[in-house]
């Protein structure tokens, strides 16, 4: 901006004929300013989930303690997720995420140290695809003693659609056994069911219901222990734009509700998560999310850029001086140059008293 005034001082001295070499370099300034500015702009497409704090409420202060945990997020320059690392007092889970080229995931792999940064188990997942599409995953968990890595679990999940692409089908098997989910869904594409069966019987089936809106208003979950079955309805209520702001299940053979209660900023961010477990064995749960450009930026940082919209008084001013320098340099030619130096003096004042402002 210095360059600009500096072009509009010289202005005043030169020949009509230079004039326009002088409308030239304005021109070139505004365009760079313009290139700056959309640089500037680019880092801050990424509006994400940049911390999480997990904290248990629990009269058993160790538990409560243990169960703690702050998660820190890492993106690529696509806006992916690509790290991250939840700690707790005395462990820290660090997890990773990589991609195909085309944006798909081909696998995430979690390492979970001890307090002496020694790893203890070690979980990852590969996919595969065909065309795009999800056909099969394979996951294992393995133990870390001696430098040397022992696979403890593994299971692999084969995936099944039907003719309009949606997934019905999820069948993971281990050396042991198998569990297979079955999805159906309504005529207008809403998940109806999910039943899902181990070792050929039925175990679980989730029923939902939706609004007008499509969205989820209940969904009851019956699991079935042999000829016993035993069914718990979870309630959704939602704000008037439609923001999830509370689920509740009332479960009675356990004697307690559980309660969900969700909470967000002015951009309609989901900024705090709470859980709540009333009745027998209460226990609590807060998660807090801070939102940020996808960048280290610290707590502070990042709550200041998303509670104060950047001032832009200071940079319209600016285009507009240029532009009235332009309509100085188009009057040269018309008007007579007393004239001409009598608005350059007004103008020149005005730039100099702006430039003293900032």
């Amino acid at each position: 901006m210095i360059n600009i005034i500096v072009s509009f001082l010289l202005l005043r001295h030169m020949q009509r004929t230079s004039l326009l070499m002088a409308a030239m370099v304005a021109i070139l300034c505004i365009s760079n300013c313009y290139s700056v500015a959309a640089e500037e702009s680019e880092g801050h497409d990424c509006w994400v989930i940049v911390k999480e704090n997990y904290e248990w409420i629990h009269e058993d202060e160790e538990m409560a303690k243990l169960h703690s945990r702050e998660s820190n997020l890492t993106y690529d320059s696509q806006c992916r997720l690509i790290e991250k690392t939840d700690t707790t007092y005395d462990s820290q889970h660090h997890n990773f995420i990589s991609y195909n080229e085309d944006n798909t995931i081909s696998n995430t792999s979690t390492y979970w140290y001890n307090s002496n940064g020694e790893i203890i188990y070690l979980w990852q997942e590969g996919f595969s695809y065909e065309n795009g599409i999800l056909v099969s995953s394979n996951w294992v968990e393995l133990s870390h003693n001696d430098g040397d890595f022992s696979v403890n679990q593994e299971y692999t999940t084969s995936y099944g659609y039907d003719s309009e692409g949606r997934e019905i089908l999820a069948n993971s098997t281990t050396d042991e056994s198998y569990t297979t989910v079955n999805t159906t869904y309504f005529d207008n594409g809403n998940i109806a069911y999910v039943n899902t069966s181990n070792n050929g019987q039925l175990s679980t089936s989730i029923e939902y219901q939706y609004n007008s809106e499509n969205l989820v208003t209940s969904e009851t979950s019956t699991t079935i222990y042999g000829s016993t079955q035993v069914s718990l309805t979870t309630n959704y209520s939602y704000d008037d734009s439609w923001k999830l702001v509370s689920k509740e299940q009332n479960d009675e053979p356990n004697n307690w509700t559980i309660y969900w209660n969700y909470s967000y900023n002015d951009k309609g961010n989901k900024i705090i998560e709470e859980f709540s477990r009333v009745g027998n064995s209460p226990w609590a749960t807060i998660t807090t999310s801070t939102w940020g450009y996808g960048t280290e930026q610290t707590a502070s940082q990042t709550d200041l850029d998303a509670s104060e919209p950047e001032d832009d008084s200071s940079s319209n001013m600016w285009w507009i001086l240029l532009l009235i320098i332009l309509i100085l340099v188009i009057a040269s030619f018309v008007l007579n140059s007393s004239k001409v130096n009598l608005i350059g003096t007004l103008i020149e004042k005005i730039i100099e008293d702006k430039f003293e402002e900032e």
